[in-house]
């Protein structure tokens, strides 16, 4: 299936093929956010509310300030927290690019006829953006599995 598929991006013309990919991209930074929205609400502090409502104050709030809430969070215990925020630095920024500043981070490729330069830049931002999102899908996983272990309370 997979090859059936490389194949049938092949055949596209390149206004396709670009706009699939910046479109896989989009869909992975939801994916991420909302996966991230998730794991940063049932990180915070109690006192500022049920899980639910933590989460419902990060509804409507932008990837960045979410990895920034994330990174306040997080306690690092391999490596270091100035690398874990460079990584994310870097990945909001190669996002933010294919999101918001198209034109002025591709423009120039393309035009000059660089098409497999773009296309392989957006397919490597689009494998990084969809294992982040795994990585913090799984998480969100474990933390369901261990409420689904908790023991029933007492009536």
């Amino acid at each position: 299936m997979k090859g059936s598929w490389l194949a049938m991006t092949e055949q596209m013309p390149l206004g396709s093929k670009l706009a699939h990919n910046i479109g896989l991209i989009v869909l992975a930074s939801q994916d991420l956010e909302a996966n991230l929205k998730l794991v940063v609400a049932a990180s915070e502090n109690t006192d500022k509310g049920s899980l639910i409502d933590r989460h419902k104050k990060l509804e409507r709030r932008a990837l960045g300030v979410v990895v920034a809430r994330f990174l306040g969070n997080v306690t690092v215990t391999e490596g270091s927290a100035s690398d874990l925020e460079a990584y994310f630095s870097s990945l909001l920024d190669r996002r933010n690019k294919v999101v918001h500043h198209f034109n002025e981070t591709y423009g120039e490729d393309i035009r000059a006829g660089r098409h497999k330069d773009v296309l392989t830049s957006l397919a490597q931002l689009y494998g990084e953006l969809r294992e982040v999102a795994g990585s913090f899908k799984s998480i969100n996983q474990a933390m369901l599995e261990s409420l689904e272990q908790e023991p029933p309370l007492a009536s």
